[in-house]
């Protein structure tokens, strides 16, 4: 845990270096639903705590931000009748994004650290002989991604900003065998390989930290 420690703090002072110096926070935000496509076909996973918090910082171009986000997740399922897996995992993503100056469309990319760990139980239920119930190895691994991502979003209040995102990334991950298909920070891995895929949908929650200008109403 300690080298997974050291490269996220390795990962967040590069991120932060190679941006101007003079960085403010715009907004302050978290997941509302980390992926929809997780929730929609989520029947295998069961009792998810999925978290994602962001900050986001102005740059020196203008409509150009830049954002730091740490996430955490821990959910166990079925992946056959007597098999339990249960999986913990944490990450760190920098992201950069690139605003639409007439509306509030917006697009980027994100670089994704992720680390899990998975532990099993294998339990058979014996008719004609005694219950057998043993544990299988404890894993753990880490995944790189490259994302990309779209959206919108609408202002409340001033000051509450809703992005809906539309997202797809390149993923290499190793979380260990047997392979969970879950990677904090990305949501579900389809391909059950080292080199696989994930798409989906993100709802987020943004506190603008410095209050959006008025629009002058047109007559």
């Amino acid at each position: 845990m300690k080298k997974i420690y050291c490269w996220i703090f390795i990962l967040l002072s590069c991120s932060v270096k190679a941006q101007d110096s003079t960085l403010k926070i715009r907004a302050i935000g978290v997941d509302v639903v980390k992926n929809v496509t997780h929730y929609v076909s989520a029947a295998d996973f069961q009792n998810p705590i999925i978290a994602e918090c962001y900050v986001q910082f102005f740059t020196s171009k203008p409509n150009h931000y830049f954002s730091v986000s740490l996430g955490y997740a821990d959910m166990s399922r079925k992946a056959q009748n007597h098999f339990l897996q249960s999986f913990r995992g944490y990450s760190v993503k920098t992201t950069w994004e690139q605003h639409n100056k007439n509306n509030r469309r917006f697009f980027g990319y994100s670089g994704v650290f992720s680390y899990g760990t998975v532990k099993g139980e294998l339990e058979i239920q014996g008719n004609y002989f005694p219950d057998y119930k043993t544990r299988t190895p404890y894993n753990q691994g880490i995944g790189l991604a490259l994302e990309g991502f779209a959206g919108t979003s609408a202002l409340l209040f001033r000051r509450v900003e809703t992005r809906f995102v539309f997202r797809g990334a390149a993923i290499i991950a190793d979380i260990g065998n047997p392979q969970f298909p879950y990677l904090t920070g990305l949501g579900i891995s389809y391909l059950p390989e080292m080199l696989s895929f994930n798409v989906g949908a993100t709802i987020q929650f943004f506190y603008l930290i410095k209050r959006s200008p008025k629009r002058k109403l047109s007559h």
